[in-house]
């Protein structure tokens, strides 16, 4: 039997004539892209699961790529992609207005500030500078930012923490070894590099401490006001905050999740499937079409704002719901349709 693939079946990258057969993707390294000729149907449909479950690899690296990126952001008036790619940052307003700029590697947003780290690991804070954070000027090899009311937290490539402007806690200036950074209001999480998270915070309950700094084997960290989340490598989330009938600890009996997100009400869950998972609720004239998230599909990422979700779908739409500044999300999802739908579609392939 013989089947001829003039592109992989995995990524759609073309073949490369070469004067020696070659059967593997130069692009996505799938060593069964250019297989022509198959011993029978059985040896074929053997191939054609290689090919399955390299798609399905290739979406959730791509998935996990772009939450460890922080690539999509979504805040009380806008949502952000910066592509981990090019380098090139569109943020689109709730009033319609546009900002684009090119060498961003993380762009980061608080209720009164927004900071952008360049490739060249200098951080720039625009916004409130009540009690300077804005002041980051001097900061170099920078790797990781991260927008709290009242500071700006930038890690350096040495896995220190810079704390510029008023942090929740200042002891956070002494850690070590750290590559990410989540907070709410009145505490700071630290995610170190061999997988455990730091946790600071003057209002942060020592049973609550006790059991975030429990845990190990950690992929990602979000947090919101009252609560702390964990995402852990082999795809499970766990919980901490005050309240024992919070109804966001439900998020501790899911699996296969490949980001995370929170807010004050919800928490979300991106599963590697595409579909995301939701837990938690609010008064139904403060939901805003929030608890509508877990129905979504075919999604590529997701991301919480203080009082709404958005997500980006495999074709490049973005989706929002809940409560955003002006009112305009059908604008805001008119101009994402213009300036990123096409490309994001053909960034994930």
């Amino acid at each position: 039997m013989e089947v001829l693939n003039s592109c992989c079946p995995v990524c759609g990258g073309e073949r490369k004539e070469t004067a020696a057969p070659e059967y593997a993707c130069a692009a996505c390294g799938f060593a069964y892209a250019f297989v022509g000729l198959f011993a029978g149907e059985r040896s074929r449909m053997l191939w054609k699961s290689r090919v399955d479950r390299a798609k399905r690899k290739r979406r959730t690296d791509k998935m996990r790529m772009l939450s460890d990126a922080k690539a999509f952001v979504v805040g009380n008036d806008l949502a952000a992609f910066c592509s981990p790619d090019t380098k090139k940052l569109t943020v689109i307003y709730g009033d319609g207005t546009v900002h684009e700029e090119d060498n961003i590697v993380q762009y980061s947003v608080s209720g009164r500030n927004a900071a952008f780290l360049y490739g060249d690991g200098t951080v720039r804070v625009v916004g409130d500078n009540d009690y300077g954070q804005c002041r980051t000027g001097g900061l170099t090899e920078a790797v990781y930012v991260t927008c709290a009311p009242d500071c700006t937290y930038v890690i350096k490539r040495d896995g220190s923490v810079s704390a510029i402007g008023s942090p929740a806690d200042a002891s956070v200036r002494s850690w070590s070894d750290i590559r990410m950074i989540s907070c709410g209001a009145y505490h700071i999480l630290g995610l170190r590099r061999d997988g455990r998270v730091m946790a600071a915070g003057e209002a942060l309950d020592q049973s609550v401490r006790s059991v975030i700094e429990g845990w190990e084997k950690v992929q990602s960290i979000a947090a919101a006001n009252d609560c702390s989340m964990a995402l852990f490598a082999d795809g499970r989330v766990a919980f901490a905050g005050r309240r024992e009938n919070d109804p966001r600890r439900e998020v501790g009996g899911w699996e296969d999740i490949v980001s995370i997100g929170v807010d004050s009400s919800y928490a979300a869950g991106l599963t590697k499937n595409g579909t995301v998972r939701l837990a938690g609720s609010c008064k139904k004239d403060l939901d805003m079409g929030r608890s509508t998230v877990s129905g979504w599909e075919n999604m590529m990422a997701v991301s919480c704002g203080r009082t709404g979700i958005g997500g980006i779908t495999e074709d490049g739409e973005l989706l929002l719901t809940g409560s955003f500044a002006g009112d305009n999300i059908k604008t805001m999802k008119k101009i994402w349709a213009e300036k990123l739908k096409k490309s994001l579609a053909q960034l994930w392939g």
